[in-house]
């Protein structure tokens, strides 16, 4: 007869709030993906009608990538592109707040600035979901010609007849102008009556070399020579505009919501094009695409957010009028299409500033105040400014604290609020210091950095009297640790997670007091005291670059090098094989020295395992891992599972991997020896903090980096070249749940089970406040690129670390069951 297993209350409380959490984790995930990934469509409407005929035969459009506005009109740096700029009709031009390639392809084609999928998806956008005077013009039989960025084939797919894209998988740092310009002559040969010509290695040498560098100097000024002896070539036939899609940070970086990275240069000359001198402010991006549209006399993109440039336009005043409340007109059909509240309000105004009674100056000024308040009012209702974005985020703050209440039965909602107010100030601080000018950002994240430091330095110089400060404001204390962590922004987390990490090893090694900050290995001898700092010390070490690099965090050659990675890696899970030998009992040493062996083998065998053996391998060991971990053969446990983790990863993540274990291990021997009424909330919270920051800097160390481009998307194939990218995604998972719960098992797994229980609880409801927050921040940022970025990539690993936690959860409170019941049932007690 099946014995019937009966839960407790408790019990129930925690299974169900396990699937609580379950649900949030999956609500938010599909939900992130669904706003940001997958905007909704806009409303369908038909082509504008034609206002007036072709202007011009041949329009060519060059695109200068990361040209910015003040190289652009620097005469030293560019001679003739200066001189251009002030012999014909010219004018800055403002990208979008996302100021990246494919944000402006889309800007060009359909008047529509990019949003977060231009964000996530760069390199690889979708189709415009827009609709964009490109597809019109090739319907009514103009021949469209593009050499460059493969954006606008990505975007615009059939409606270019010619293509010339850039050379596929070059190095950053290469310069292939050369091909570039003889593409774009080959097209002009061909006489297309739309051509683009789109030069992306400007860009390249800025991000390689730093826009201030004398590299990217000369080679700005050998383009501006190459650019115009290629426009000297072009017949009078052909309309000329040239721009650049955006500008960059001295650094060569763009794509944030700043201006220089936003400012670019804009010139035209030739047929249908004014050549009139007025002064103008700065144009926004989003008015070249009705502009190009009027210029070929095709319909324009209906739902475009900017407006035409008619004095740009070599036209009479009247007919120039007439044309801007044409475009007003389509505009506001745009507005009622989408249900807009001020639509009838914008329409009788329209129709008053476009009265016959009105000179064409007025007409012209208030058909583009028309046109701008629509786009306002749009941009509103779209992107992650949307009332779609804004109550999911709320949504998932809401969530967040209800689960936090609910996971946390103890604690009143009331002692959320400084925690409340530090994620506020986070979120504040995120979207300010990236928009101030020049080199400010980077000081106020040291200054911020500095500022949070002061904390740490005071808990390494004096731990206890920090817990007494803290246990008299636990609520306070908890908004600081773990708070501060959890509400940071990925790059500050980062060198103070590393931080924190290693000054709780300083501290609990170098305490003397057995029952404050840990057991003492060894009976108090000073060999083991020394072995325990050169370990600290060791995996402190080989740490660094993952704890303080947010990029490239391997930029070591040696480490692509077989022959230094392979003794490398045995050494290192050696060194932990004999960390381990030193604090397991006697009875166990066979079995761990199995486990070892398991290990190293499985390090060696990966490289050159089928997928037949290695899919099978990366999942069973860690399974048999737990399974001698519930067994209290921990330490054996601990090497299978590291074993299977092994299977699924690269060569350079060894270095992370194994020494963010170890050092979890090294502090959890010494905290398990904290006498049990030691165990304050204060100190609860310590190292919670610091359980959390190590799974954050090994996360870094397997990915390489902050963002998502360096993750291993060859993980769990061994060499099958066909491998569906489903199995490729789960590996990808796996890896990062096995390791996070790695870590917390070797971080907690030894100590008393009601403390590891609250930390392991405590971990879950970090993990989903800080996702709640990583969507406010992205609410915040409002579209700007690399903050965006950084936040994105995080998203995924607050997710993982909360299903790392949840599944080891149920598992601790089974072996917390296992202990409390009669002994005759009992498992083996811990050793103390």
């Amino acid at each position: 007869m099946v014995p019937r297993v009966r839960f407790s209350v408790r019990m129930k409380k925690r299974i169900f709030s396990l699937l609580v959490s379950a649900l949030y984790v999956l609500g938010t995930v599909f939900g992130g993906l669904y706003l940001f990934l997958k905007p909704p469509p806009p409303p369908e409407l038909k082509s504008p009608a034609v206002a007036h005929a072709p202007l011009t035969r041949h329009l060519l459009l060059v695109i200068v990538d990361g040209l910015r506005f003040d190289v652009a009109t620097d005469p030293v740096l560019m001679p003739r592109f200066s001189l251009a700029m002030q012999g014909h009709r010219s004018a800055e031009i403002l990208a979008g707040r996302v100021s990246m390639t494919s944000s402006a392809v889309q800007n060009y084609g359909t008047g529509q600035p990019g949003g977060f999928e231009q964000i996530a998806r760069n390199a690889n956008p979708d189709p415009a979901r827009f609709s964009n005077w490109l597809s019109n013009a090739a319907q009514q039989g103009l021949v469209l010609g593009v050499m460059g960025d493969d954006a606008w084939v990505e975007m615009y797919r059939d409606s270019f007849r010619f293509q010339r894209r850039n050379p596929p998988g070059v190095a950053i740092d290469y310069d292939f102008n050369e091909q570039s310009f003889a593409n774009g002559r080959e097209l002009l040969q061909k006489s297309p009556d739309f051509l683009i010509l789109h030069f992306g290695t400007p860009d390249h040498q800025g991000h390689a070399y730093g826009i201030r560098s004398e590299r990217y100097r000369r080679h700005i000024q050998n383009y501006d020579r190459l650019l115009f002896e290629l426009l000297a070539e072009v017949g009078p036939q052909w309309t000329v505009i040239v721009t650049s899609d955006h500008g960059a940070a001295d650094s060569g970086t763009h794509g944030a919501n700043v201006l220089v990275q936003r400012r670019s240069p804009l010139f035209a000359y030739g047929p249908g094009i004014s050549s009139e001198r007025a002064a103008s402010e700065p144009l926004d991006q989003a008015d070249l695409a009705g502009t190009f549209a009027a210029l070929l006399g095709v319909p324009a993109a209906a739902h475009s957010l900017g407006h035409l440039l008619v004095d740009w336009l070599a036209l009479p005043e009247a007919e120039r009028a007439r044309l801007a409340c044409a475009d007003a007109e389509r505009s506001l059909s745009f507005a009622q299409a989408s249900n807009l509240d001020e639509s009838r309000e914008l329409s009788e105004r329209l129709a008053r500033v476009c009265a016959p009674e009105r000179t064409p100056e007025e007409a012209k000024r208030g058909a583009r105040a028309v046109v701008s308040e629509v786009a306002r009012l749009l941009t509103l209702r779209q992107g992650v400014a949307s009332p779609r974005a804004v109550s999911f985020v709320l949504f998932s703050l809401l969530g967040a604290i209800l689960l936090a209440q609910l996971l946390l039965e103890q604690v009143p909602l009331r002692s959320f609020l400084p925690c409340a107010c530090m994620a506020a100030l986070a979120v504040l601080l995120v979207a300010g210091v990236e928009h101030l000018p020049g080199i400010w950002p980077k000081r106020a994240d040291g200054a911020l950095f500095l500022l949070a430091a002061c904390p740490l330095l005071w808990f390494l110089l004096r731990p206890e009297q920090v817990l007494a400060v803290f246990n008299r404001r636990i609520a306070l204390a908890s908004a600081l640790a773990p708070g501060a962590l959890a509400f940071c922004y990925p790059t500050n987390l980062q060198p103070m997670a590393f931080a924190l990490c290693l000054s709780l090893g300083i501290v609990t090694l170098s305490s003397r007091s057995p029952g404050q900050w840990g057991a003492v290995i060894a009976a108090g001898s000073r060999a083991g005291r020394l072995a325990d700092l050169l370990l600290l010390a060791a995996w402190g070490a080989l740490l660094v670059p993952a704890g303080t690099h947010a990029d490239n965090i391997y930029a070591f050659s040696w480490l692509a090098d077989v022959r230094v990675v392979l003794p490398l890696g045995s050494a290192l899970l050696g060194l932990f094989g004999l960390q381990l030998w030193r604090t397991t009992a006697t009875t166990e040493r066979a079995a761990l020295l199995v486990a070892l062996a398991v290990a190293v083998g499985s390090f060696l065998l990966r490289r050159a395992a089928p997928p037949w053996l290695g899919r099978p391998a990366l999942l069973l060991l860690p399974v048999l891992g737990l399974r001698a971990f519930r067994r209290q053969q921990r330490d054996a446990g601990l090497l299978l599972m590291l074993a299977g983790l092994l299977w699924v990863s690269r060569d350079r993540e060894i270095v992370a991997m194994i020494a963010s274990v170890g050092l979890a291990r090294l502090l959890g021997k010494r905290l398990r020896g904290i006498e049990s009424t030691r165990w304050s909330n204060a100190r609860i919270l310590v190292v919670l903090s610091c359980a959390f920051a190590l799974c954050f800097v090994q996360r870094a160390g397997i990915s390489g980096g902050l963002d998502l481009n360096s993750l291993d998307w060859a993980a769990g194939s061994f060499g099958d070249r066909n491998v569906p990218g489903w199995w490729v995604a789960s590996a990808v998972i796996w890896k990062y749940v096995l390791g996070a719960g790695l870590v917390c098992l070797a971080l907690l797994g030894e100590l008393p089970e009601r403390i590891a229980q609250l930390l392991m609880t405590g971990l879950l409801v970090l993990f989903l406040c800080r996702t709640a927050l990583l969507f406010t921040i992205i609410l915040a940022s409002q579209g700007s690129f690399w903050t965006s970025m950084r936040v994105f990539g995080d998203l995924p690993f607050s997710l993982i670390g909360a299903v790392a936690a949840g599944a080891l959860w149920p598992m601790l409170a089974a072996r917390a069951s296992e202990l409390n019941s009669p002994p005759a049932a009992a498992a083996p007690s811990v050793s103390a």
